[in-house]
């Protein structure tokens, strides 16, 4: 199935990545998620981040996507958001 369907119109997904780091290769991991809307992101990222509180989870990666370029979204100020630190 492809990323995108043609529709005339220019379709964003929002990407987020939460990490978590282990004592060896094998307890360590990330998951990726999309999302449609930026605040479905955002609302995604304090969801996973609290499932996984437990391994210490942390935002890895934030980024919006469409047919033609891609642009991080990790500033200081989003990650503050998220977190409330």
């Amino acid at each position: 199935m492809p990323m995108f369907r043609d529709t005339g119109k220019q379709k964003t997904i929002y990407w987020f990545t939460i990490s978590w780091d282990g004592f060896d290769e094998y307890s360590e991991g990330s998951m990726s998620f999309p999302r449609n809307e930026y605040d479905d992101a955002v609302d995604g990222i304090k969801y996973y981040l609290e499932k996984y509180k437990n391994r210490d989870a942390y935002l890895s990666g934030f980024a919006m996507e469409d047919k033609t370029s891609s642009k991080s979204l990790m500033t200081p100020e989003l990650i503050k958001q998220v977190t409330g630190e």
